[in-house]
Parts: structure tokens; C-alpha cells; sequence
């Protein structure tokens, strides 16, 4: 049934190995658009089990697009339904009238447009087989498949520029040999392309065909789409379709001499921070690289390695205290750089020479490629020395390994290019070992428990690597309070993280921080909002161990119904000043300030040691403050 589709012949029923089984037989009456249909009177043979079977027809010629014919059955009109074995006669099952899915009448049609890719872009002279343009052959409205033998395009610009032009689908060339045209019409002219074999466009489907050639010279280039017929038939019926040609041009194309490379700092390359020597495969920077104009294959990656002494230490070549022994300052911190491209290794660099500042250049194992006008990320890692008696790490050495050069070759042109490059990595200190600092949970949240004697006022803990064991030795808070008096202020140290159990504190009992002494015992201090616990013989965390620690203080609010008391643990905004104050041979002098507590405004708030050579006493230098410590900003939590 459907209007308009006049007489539908050569209706087949076909099996699913494509044998007619019944038919062909074809529609007949005066316009044939009615629901009578014609009967298939073949004898059919429809053997036992579940099997699909496909009415196929022709439409008749000039019939409208988006005509529909829908394809109605009704078994109560099949006859003769046998058994073959039984011979018995067989009763249909559900046999009901029903009609099968809508098909839509769809001449053959056919578009052409330029691609809006690749975009208008600069390419290099003596480039092989380089991507100009690309033509979209749109058969999505089509009802056949389409079939073309040539194809019709026009260029402007610089003509003798270009040789060797194909058309590609895919990696496929579709014209070789001596359909490859010798030379381009003058620009503005169409030139034809004329395929080795047929193409087909599949209905439903959109074809996009490269335009490839061979530059030399310099200029500008655009290949266009424009009104000059294409030609093009149904590969069903044969007839000729009228392709429509959508006036449309690509991107231009300007011919320079050569690549170029921008190498750079990533903006993903790791912060500032400390790290463990000893350690390996440590992310101590992420380059960035670009390739300008064409892609290039690295080849060789230059690095700089810069070693900086830190200002907590000395300028000598040892650090030593009383208890002996002695540990490397500013030797030679790495052991090997690696290069990754995400998860692959491609290169080594070794430096030698124990320098301030020394370069090496990486030729890589695995040949990188820069993407054209893409961004390309590679991944320095190292393995760094260890610090201890006889080892060539240097403690508190601030490391940086920075890009400085690459070379590579050009994938178009084949030249070699080089580049400088900008550096920039944050880099990392090493120490022995170091602590890393997070806020711990808040007990103080109502009036029920934020008011009376021996309040936990803040909680945090303090972690020590799994590189070895932390010493600590000064807490610096900031303590702010309204409508409430605060006094007897504490920290308490504990060896589990729900603050139970009681640090052996040297000094103390109770595990009390600091010395017995308590800040504010006659109450709020307005001129001092800082206050120090510093402890005489350092607490020493071990290795891997996390210790909790409180803050605690007793809160008066007489007859306010609402106060608050806020307790801020306080970070260093920079490193400490050479050598650190701990020094007493040193000025300042730190013996002055290892009598518990103090509400001085100024100097270091978070103070800690790595143990480098011995378990440093509070004199020695071995000592840093909380600058860049982790979890610890300088504002504090």
C-alpha cells in the first residue's frame, strides 16, 4: 500500500542465503496503489525451526521521494499448508493479518563540500605527501549507493608549488601512476582527478577524501569546491545523479621554510617540596614541548641540573654534631634522570661532576613525535642519593633539573631542528626524612563542650616518612577569642591518632609538649596572639609513625550565650635563616628559647629535624622550619 508508487514488480520471497523461494510476480491493476497485493502460487517448502525471509521488489521509475510502501501479509489466504513427512494437513498459528515496517522511497542523491578541516595553517617547503584539504562526498539522504569515476576540483594560489597531488580515502591513494595529474590547472581552474577504479559512496554514509601533495617553493594555497559539475550514478539503478556541489572552500595554506620547537616548563610539573633521598623514580619536573609548522621526531632532550645549598645549612662540605659523624652538603644529589612519555621510558641522562650547575643531554632509546601544533608533555623522574655518613646526598640540597635544548628532525621537511628553552621548575629539597602535617578532627562544638576546665581546642597530626624517624621541637599557634576568657593553654602529644595514648615527652608526664609551663594562666593575652611550645629534648616520631596532637586550654564565658575560641596551627611562609636559629654558636641565639613556652610575635613557628647525620640535640644545626612542609601552609589551618 501507498499512494503514488504506481505498480511495485519483480516481487521475490527470499531465504537468508539469498535463494528466491517464491516469485518474482508483479503488482497489477490501474494504479496498483490498493491492499489486494499479489499472491506468490510457487509451491514453498519452509523446513522445520525458525527461519526470516525478505519480500524484495522493484519500484517503479519516477516514483516520488519519501513515498512509502508498507508490506501487508494475511495468512488466512495461504493454502495447502502440508506436512512433508505426515502428509497431514497443518493449521497456522497466530494467524492474523499484520503488516511489516514502513520503507521510505529515496532517490539517489548526492553532496559535495570542502571540509572545514584542516584549518588555514602554515606547512614546510619540501614537505612529502602533505594534507591540503579534504572534500566530504555526503550520500547520508541517499537511497542507493553512489558511484563515481572522477572528481572535479579547483585551487588558487601558487600552482607550480604543488606535485604529486592524489586524492586519498583513508591511507588508500585513489589515483596512481598516470592518473596522477601532472600538473595543476592554473589557479582558479578546476583541475580532474580521475580515479584508478570506481569509488563508491555507500548510502547513509558520509566519504571524506584527503587532498595530498608534494610542496616546495613558498606561497599560499586553497582547494575549493565550486559549481563545475561532478558526475555521478546509482549503483542499483544506473540512473545518473545529480550531485550538488556546495560552493565551499578549505583552509589556506602558507608555505614557510621550515619547523620550529618551543620547549618550556609544564603547568602541571610539580610545586616546591620536600622529598626523601634516597628515594627513586621521584617526578622532579614535566616539560612541555611544541612543534611549529610540522611534526618533528625528537631525537635528543638537553638537561640542566642545578644543586643549591639550602640557607638552613653552612657553606661547608660536612654537617657534624656531637654525636658524630658527618653528612654531605651539596655534592652529588642524583643518581639517574629518567624521561617518560607517559607511561613509557624513552630516554636517560646522567650528570656528572658534582657541580653547582651541570647540563646532559639525553639521546633518546625511544623516538618521540611532536604532533604538529599540538602540546607534547614529557615526565623527568630521578633517583635521588641518599644522605648519611659516606653517602653524596646533601641534606637540604634544593634540587632542579630544568630543560635546556632539543633536537629532533622535521617529519615534512626532513631537516634537523634545534631549539633552546625556557626554564622554570619549582624543584625539590632533599632531606633524610620529613614530616607531613594535617588537621586532625574538631572536639569543641557546643556549648556543652566548649566551656570549663582542660578543652581540646585543636586537634592535628604530624607524620614522619617511612624514610626514617622525624624529630620535633617547636609548635607555633595563633589563638583569637570573643565573649570568652581563655587560660592554662597546653599541647599534648600522643602516639595514636585518636590522641589516647601519651608520648613519652623528655621533660614532661602526660605527654604535655612544650615543658610544664601553660600560656595565658592569667587569662586572655590580647599583645601576644601567638604562642610557641618548644621543647627541650626533641620529641623524635618514628619512621612511618603518625603521633597526634592537642591543644588544650580551660574556657570561661560566664553569662555569654555565645563565644568562640579559634586556634590556628602555623606554617612558615619561608625557610629559615642560615643556619637556622638553632645554632648557639650563632646569632639568634637559640639557647635563649628552650624553656617551654614563648609569645614572641616573630622567628620560626613550626620547627623540626631529619635526623641526617645523628639525633640532633636542640644546639645543632641540623634543624628546619616549617617552610613547604606538607599539609602545613604558611597561613596555617
Amino acid at each position: 500500500t501507498g499512494a503514488g508508487l504506481g505498480c511495485i514488480t519483480s516481487i521475490s520471497l527470499v531465504d537468508s542465503n539469498g535463494v528466491v523461494v517464491a516469485g518474482p510476480v508483479d503488482e497489477s491493476g490501474t494504479t496498483c496503489d490498493n491492499a489486494t497485493g499479489p499472491t506468490f502460487t510457487d509451491t514453498i517448502t519452509f523446513p522445520t525451526g525458525r527461519h526470516v525471509y525478505t519480500i524484495k521488489g522493484k519500484i517503479a521509475s519516477g516514483v516520488a521521494n519519501n513515498s512509502t510502501v508498507i508490506v501487508t501479509t494475511d495468512p488466512t489466504a495461504w493454502s495447502g499448508v502440508t506436512g512433508q513427512t505426515s502428509g497431514n494437513t497443518i493449521s497456522l498459528s497466530g494467524n492474523a493479518s499484520f503488516a511489516m515496517n514502513t520503507m521510505t522511497v529515496k532517490g539517489a542523491s548526492l553532496t559535495a563540500v570542502m571540509s572545514s578541516q584542516p584549518t588555514s595553517q602554515n606547512i614546510v617547503t619540501g614537505g612529502q605527501a602533505v594534507l591540503l584539504g579534504q572534500v566530504q562526498l555526503d550520500a547520508s539522504q541517499s537511497g542507493e549507493d553512489a558511484r563515481m569515476s572522477s572528481i572535479v576540483l579547483t585551487q588558487t594560489g601558487v600552482i607550480t608549488e604543488l606535485t604529486s597531488c592524489q586524492l586519498f580515502n583513508g591511507s588508500t591513494a585513489l589515483n596512481t601512476g598516470s592518473n596522477v595529474p601532472s600538473a595543476l590547472a592554473a589557479t582558479t581552474e578546476s583541475t580532474t582527478f580521475t580515479f584508478d577504479n570506481t569509488l563508491t559512496i555507500p548510502k547513509g554514509t558520509v566519504m571524506t577524501l584527503g587532498i595530498k601533495c608534494n610542496v616546495s617553493g613558498s606561497g599560499t594555497h586553497v582547494w575549493s569546491v565550486s559549481t563545475t559539475a561532478m558526475t555521478a550514478t546509482g549503483v542499483t539503478s544506473g540512473a545518473a545523479i545529480n550531485v550538488t556541489e556546495t560552493a565551499s572552500s578549505g583552509g589556506t595554506m602558507t608555505i614557510v621554510s621550515g619547523g620550529s620547537v618551543a620547549l618550556t616548563v609544564d603547568a602541571s610539573s610539580p610545586s616546591y617540596a620536600l622529598v626523601a633521598a634516597g628515594t627513586t623514580g621521584q617526578t622532579v619536573g614535566v616539560v612541555k614541548l611544541r612543534a611549529t609548522n610540522e611534526a618533528i621526531t625528537l631525537t635528543k632532550l638537553g638537561l640542566t641540573l642545578t644543586q643549591t645549598l639550602s640557607s638552613p645549612y653552612n657553606s661547608g662540605n660536612t654537617l657534624s654534631n656531637a654525636g658524630g659523624g658527618s653528612t654531605n652538603l651539596g655534592k652529588d644529589d642524583l643518581v639517574q634522570v629518567y624521561i617518560y612519555d607517559g607511561s613509557t621510558l624513552v630516554g636517560t641522562a646522567t650528570f656528572t661532576g658534582g657541580s653547582a650547575t651541570t647540563t646532559a643531554t639525553s639521546t633518546l632509546t625511544t623516538v618521540v613525535t611532536l604532533p604538529k601544533d599540538t602540546d607534547k608533555t614529557l615526565t623527568i623522574k630521578a633517583d635521588l642519593a641518599a644522605i648519611g655518613t659516606s653517602q653524596s646526598g646533601g641534606v637540604g640540597d634544593i634540587v632542579k633539573v630544568d630543560p635546556l635544548n632539543s633536537e629532533g628532525s622535521g617529519v615534512s621537511s626532513g631537516t634537523t631542528i634545534k631549539s633552546g628553552a625556557t626554564a622554570g621548575v619549582a624543584g625539590v629539597q632533599m632531606f633524610k626524612s620529613f614530616p607531613t602535617v594535617a588537621a586532625g578532627s574538631v572536639n569543641c562544638t557546643n556549648s556543652t563542650s566548649c566551656n570549663g576546665t582542660a578543652q581540646i581546642l585543636k586537634k592535628f597530626n604530624v607524620s614522619a616518612n617511612a624514610a626514617g624517624p622525624v624529630g620535633l621541637n617547636q609548635v607555633a599557634v595563633a589563638i583569637a577569642t570573643t565573649s570568652a576568657t581563655l587560660t592554662n593553654v597546653k599541647l599534648f602529644a600522643y602516639t595514636d591518632t585518636a590522641c589516647t595514648n601519651p608520648a613519652n615527652v623528655s621533660g614532661t608526664t602526660g605527654g604535655q609538649f612544650g615543658g610544664t609551663a601553660t600560656f595565658l594562666a592569667g587569662g586572655n593575652d590580647t599583645a601576644a596572639p601567638r604562642v610557641s611550645f618548644i621543647q627541650t629534648t626533641a620529641l623524635q616520631i618514628p619512621a612511618a609513625s603518625t603521633y597526634c596532637f592537642a591543644v588544650k586550654g580551660d574556657i570561661s564565658v560566664g553569662s555569654a550565650t555565645s563565644w568562640s575560641v579559634n586556634v590556628t596551627v602555623l606554617g612558615d611562609a619561608a625557610t629559615s635563616s642560615s643556619p637556622g636559629g638553632f645554632n648557639a654558636t650563632s646569632t639568634p641565639n637559640r639557647s635563649s628559647l628552650i624553656t617551654g613556652v614563648a609569645t614572641t610575635t616573630s622567628g620560626s613557628n613550626f620547627m623540626w629535624s631529619d635526623n641526617a647525620s645523628t639525633t640532633a640535640t636542640i644546639n645543632d644545626i641540623d634543624w628546619v622550619n616549617g617552610f613547604s612542609v606538607p599539609g602545613l601552609s604558611a597561613a596555617g589551618f
